[in-house]
Parts: C-alpha cells; sequence; structure tokens
C-alpha cells in the first residue's frame, strides 16, 4: 500500500470483507470460471479499497494456480486469510517506508508499534509456531510410516506460513520457508526421495525459522530475518474464528485466575468468621452458601482455562528421539499414547526439562547399541513407550524403555563410594533406586554429551516435586526400565490437613496423611543411633518434630502426632494441635522463604491467619538417613 493512500473508511471494508468471505464460501472449486470471475472481482475491489497488497497476492495466485491446478484449495485458503487481513488492520494507518540503511532509535525514543499491533505480532507467532510444529510432526511421522498424507500435510503447513509471511512482509522468512516447500513440493511430484540426510537438514530448517519467530516475539526484531515493519502483523485466520477459538494473552489469564483465588479466601473469610459462632443466621447461611458454589464454580471454570494437552511436550519429545537416537547411531521406535490428557499449563511448562532428560538418558545408555541388542537376542531396533493416563486426581506419565536395566550392584557400589549408603547397609531395591535421584551419583561407565556424570536426575526429581509431583521408577536387567512421572492436574488449590505447630500453622496435602494420632510411653523406643521411635500397626517408625526439621522451630514434647507419607516410608510428626481439613489456595512463596526445604508455598485461612504448606516427601532428604534406616 502506497505511503500516500488514506485508509478506507470501515463500513467499506467490512463491506468488503463480509461479501467476499460469503463468495469464497460458497465457491465450486471445480468451477474454473467462477473461480476466475472471482479473483478477478477481488483485485479489482481491493484495488479500489486501496488494499494493494491482497490485490498483487491474489494476482499470483491465479499465476500459481495456473502453473498448478493442485494448489488451489492452499491459494483459496490463502486468499481467506488475506481478505480478513484486511479488515483486523483497517484501524492502523499504513506503514512508513523503511529508510534505505536502518539507523539506530535513540535510548529515549518512544515505540512506534503501539499496544496493539504487538499483540497482533504475538498472535502471528504463535499461529507460526502452530505451522512449524505441524510440519515437524508429520515429517517425524514420516520417517516411521512414508505416505503422501503427511508431505502434503507439512506442504500445506509451509505454504500456509508462506504465505502468512508473505502478506507481512516478511520476506526472509517466506523466502526460507518457500525454500522448504519446493524441497517438499518435489517429494510429492515423486521428483526426490525423502532420505534421512534431508529430513535431518528440513528439521533443522524448521528450527531456524522457528529461531527467527522467537526473535520476533522477544521484540529482537533485528536479529530475525525479517524485512517488514513490525506493525504489520496477522491475525487468527477466519477457519479459527469460525471454530469459536480466541488467543489471549497468557498473563490476562493468570491476573483472573489469581483474582478468583482471591475471592475463594475471601469467601471463606465471610463463612467462617468467627464474629458469626454461636449466632443462628439461616438465611444467612443460605446466603452463603450459594455464594461458595458460585466462587467454587468460578474457580472450576477459570482452572479449565490453563488446562492444556501433553500433545505439544509429547511432539517434542518425538524431536528429541529422533535427534538423539541419529546423533548415537541407534535405531529406536517411539510409541505415544495419552497425548490428548490435560493438565495445567505451568506444570508442562516445568515438566518439559525433566521430562526431555529421561528421553535422552533412555536412548543413549538405556537402550543398547544395534549389535548388543542383536547378541543378546532383542530385535535391532530399540522401542521406548511415553505415554500418559489418569489415576486418581493425578496424571501418570510413563517413560519405558526395553534396554539393558539398572545394574543395581553397580548402583550399590557407587553409592558406597559416594558415602550416601553405609558398608554394612543393604537398603532393598525401591530405595536403592532412589538414590539414582543423589547429586553426582551415576552407574554408566562412559561420560557422553547426553549423560554420565551424575547431574540431571537430581534436578529431575526436584523440578518434578516443586509441582508436587513424585517420580519413581522400576527396573529388571536386560528388560528394560520404567520411570513415572506422578503429577497433579491442577496447582492452584488443593485439599489439605491444617495443624497447628508451636505458633505457626502448616498445611499437608490430604494425599501425604495417612493416620493421626497419640502416642504413649508403652509404643516408643529410644535409640541411641537412630532417635525416638514409634511401634504403630506393625510397623516401627520415626518420632520427630519440627524442630528436627527447622532448628530454629521450637522444640515440642507433644504426643499428638501425624502420620505422614514421605515417599518411601512413613515418620511420625510431632504438632501440638490438628486444625482439620481445609481447601486452600496455593500462593508462591517470596525469595526470604522460596529455599526453605520442604515448604513448596502458603495460603491464608478464612481467618486471616497465614499458613505454610508442606510437602513431606522432602523430610528424608532434610532429616539424613536415619529414618530409612529406622522403616527398615
Amino acid at each position: 500500500m502506497s505511503s500516500e493512500t488514506k485508509p478506507p473508511d470501515r463500513g467499506s471494508l467490512e463491506s468488503f470483507v463480509e461479501s467476499t468471505m460469503k463468495q469464497l464460501e460458497a465457491l465450486d472449486p471445480t468451477d474454473v470460471r467462477a473461480v476466475g470471475a472471482l479473483f478477478d472481482d477481488i483485485e479489482h475491489r481491493a484495488h479500489e479499497l486501496g488494499q494493494d497488497v491482497l490485490a498483487d497476492r491474489v494476482r499470483a495466485a491465479r499465476t500459481r494456480i495456473a502453473d498448478d491446478p493442485e494448489v488451489l484449495d492452499l491459494e483459496l485458503e490463502a486468499i481467506r486469510g488475506g481478505v480478513a487481513l484486511a479488515d483486523a488492520f483497517s484501524d492502523l494507518e499504513p506503514p512508513m517506508p523503511r529508510p534505505a540503511t536502518p539507523r539506530a532509535e535513540p535510548e529515549d525514543a518512544e515505540p512506534t508499534a503501539d499496544r496493539n499491533s504487538d499483540s497482533r505480532l504475538a498472535m502471528f507467532c504463535e499461529e507460526g509456531f502452530e505451522h512449524l510444529e505441524a510440519a515437524e510432526s508429520a515429517l517425524l511421522q514420516y520417517e516411521k510410516r512414508p505416505g503422501r498424507d503427511l508431505v502434503d500435510e507439512a506442504f500445506r503447513a509451509l505454504h500456509t506460513l508462506k504465505g502468512n509471511c508473505g502478506w507481512l512482509g516478511f520476506h526472509q522468512l517466506e523466502t526460507a520457508a518457500h525454500g522448504l516447500e519446493d524441497i517438499l513440493d518435489s517429494v510429492r511430484r515423486g521428483e526426490r526421495q525423502l532420505l534421512p540426510e534431508t529430513a535431518s537438514n528440513v528439521l533443522k530448517s524448521l528450527d531456524h525459522l522457528r529461531a527467527g519467530l522467537q526473535d520476533l516475539r522477544s521484540g529482537q526484531a533485528g536479529s530475525a530475518p525479517v524485512e517488514a515493519d513490525a506493525n504489520e502483523t496477522l491475525v487468527e485466520s477466519p477457519q479459527r474464528a469460525a471454530a469459536q477459538f480466541v488467543r489471549v494473552d497468557v498473563q490476562k489469564l493468570d491476573n483472573v485466575f489469581d483474582e478468583v483465588g482471591e475471592l475463594i479466601t475471601a469467601v471463606a473469610a465471610v463463612v467462617k468468621n468467627s464474629d458469626l459462632e454461636g449466632l443462628e443466621l439461616p438465611h444467612f447461611q443460605v446466603a452463603t452458601s450459594q455464594l461458595a458454589r458460585v466462587a467454587q464454580s468460578l474457580h472450576d471454570s477459570a482452572t479449565e482455562m490453563r488446562m492444556v494437552p501433553l500433545e505439544t511436550l509429547f511432539r517434542k519429545a518425538a524431536r528429541v528421539v529422533r535427534d538423539t537416537s541419529s546423533d548415537l547411531a541407534k535405531e529406536v521406535a517411539l510409541e505415544i499414547n495419552g497425548a490428548d490428557i490435560e493438565v495445567d499449563r505451568s506444570i508442562v511448562e516445568t515438566v518439559t526439562d525433566p521430562l526431555m532428560h529421561l528421553i535422552r538418558n533412555a536412548v543413549d545408555h538405556g537402550i543398547e547399541g544395534t549389535a548388543e541388542r542383536i547378541a543378546a537376542g532383542k530385535p535391532a531396533q530399540g522401542s521406548l513407550y511415553l505415554g500418559a493416563h489418569h489415576e486418581g486426581t493425578e496424571v501418570v506419565v510413563t517413560v519405558r524403555d526395553d534396554g539393558a536395566g539398572i545394574d543395581t550392584d553397580r548402583l550399590l557400589e557407587k553409592a558406597v563410594e559416594a558415602g550416601l549408603v553405609q558398608a554394612e547397609e543393604r537398603p532393598s531395591e525401591p530405595e536403592l533406586l532412589q538414590l539414582l535421584f543423589e547429586r553426582g551419583l551415576s552407574t554408566t561407565t562412559q561420560v557422553s554429551k547426553y549423560s554420565g556424570r551424575g547431574v540431571g536426575m537430581d534436578i529431575v526429581r526436584s523440578q518434578v516435586e516443586a509441582i508436587r509431583g513424585t517420580v519413581r521408577l522400576e527396573t529388571e536387567r536386560g528388560v528394560g526400565t520404567t520411570f513415572y512421572l506422578n503429577l497433579p492436574m491442577r496447582l492452584a488449590m488443593i485439599d489439605t490437613m491444617v495443624v497447628r505447630a508451636g505458633t505457626a500453622i502448616y498445611a499437608f496435602p490430604l494425599l501425604s496423611v495417612t493416620a493421626s494420632t497419640r502416642v504413649d510411653d508403652a509404643t516408643r523406643i529410644e535409640s541411641p543411633d537412630m532417635g525416638t521411635l514409634v511401634q504403630m500397626r506393625g510397623r516401627t517408625m520415626p518420632l520427630v518434630g519440627f524442630s528436627d526439621l527447622y532448628p530454629s522451630h521450637a522444640r515440642s514434647d507433644s504426643n499428638l502426632v501425624l502420620v505422614v507419607d514421605c515417599g518411601a516410608h512413613e515418620l511420625c510428626l510431632r504438632v501440638d494441635e490438628i486444625i482439620g481439613q481445609r481447601q486452600v489456595v496455593v500462593k508462591p512463596l517470596g525469595p526470604y522463604l522460596g529455599n526453605v526445604r520442604a515448604i513448596i508455598g502458603c495460603s491464608l485461612l478464612g481467618r486471616g491467619d497465614l499458613c505454610l504448606i508442606v510437602d513431606p516427601r522432602q523430610f528424608p532428604s532434610i532429616l539424613g538417613s536415619y529414618p530409612r534406616r529406622a522403616a527398615s
């Protein structure tokens, strides 16, 4: 569009878009004459409205269709997007011509792109990421099951991305996408084969395109391969709008969610207000019950908005398996199940790195090399399973390989060398396997860029436990190893058992509390090596207080205890009062308390009391080895 052209009035554009979209919807693609006439009409009207870019693209589309009729559907989709684009950006002034030599802006210069255009740029980038993911997924599937349909899928994704970049003037991105499109087009036509080396180069090029979009989204337009003004951005396609989807800034969702959490707390403060004790207010109770139900329903709806499927995470795992196995010259087949299961968005963000580490470890030193597998009577191709399923209120992510398994004898030897286990100790296999998550411990004899340094598994456990999850593993020599990641579906609100110890109030996740009772002298045993033990339910458990966990905590001699599950075993924890079960909204800790072990968040109770949320699975790492020895 020329810089002298005045933007058309809103009514003319809306009329143009509405009528053209109806014509495109009713168009019969097999009627060549009708297609040509409609393209002529769109081109002519676009020129009249000053939409020169749209007019030029329509003219170019006619040329491409004449050369290859098979691209008709793709070009029609691109035209629909271009028509919607004309309407979406009618409120923006035409971009000024770019200077021949870019000049650095003064440090105090005001940004030229407004907030509205920034959001549209983000929307363009997000849709670009989706097209790249679709192309990548199709190519990864093609390597397992070659087929024209998968090549077509990747071609369509890149064609749409190329068209979007072209509409907006991101010419270098457009050129890069066009180059990949040409490669896939030659495969579609049977002119070349998609060999593994070619596929690797295409996947690397997709990564470069993804990096360019990432630079655009993060505002580093100068380093991205683009040549267009940031005001020229893309909106969602009409098909997405018709499907009732809308893009919303994640921060806005988080703000709504936080406010709903505050509402839940405020409702609890009203319902459980101490000023109401002893009063009979039947109408008030009915009203507050309804208020609590509405607030809870609003919270459930806000939670659903944060839920995302595991598909994107699993798709990334497929790429990691492909690249790692190719780098190590191993044949690995990946089976995926449960990718449609949804969890909280922040859980996906947190668990991505731990899961990728487990995947790389499985391919690197879980699955044997081809010669070793054949010698062991196994198929030359290794098998890796990545799945998810519901288990109560949790989602269990499973990573299973059919490799050599873990050498527990060597693991015990390494644990003794590292001082994690005494030479005379003989821990059970589950306890021994948990030592793999200790920093610096590895059974691998060779160090690679993927594993063998003894770092990573401890981070896997700490990051999973940070979101109230657990990690466990099973192994069998010569058969393989399985990791289970038990993850909560939601993070913001949990059911807890609230207790008081001294002047502090603590909340334990209800699933980690197995019992509450009082202990007497007859059930207590004093051990010089392991402290005070309690015999309960046919088992011996350590008896500890908060002063054992945190030296600054006041010592308590209370005989009231909470039996908590610490993962591999249980222990009895002294408390002064059991306040009761509460559903609490989890708030993050500030920097002052953020590094206190076993404290994973805080919440406000109905009366305004602050309680700290505790994860007892971290107790053994604080207390040392004696609870494990006592439990054994």
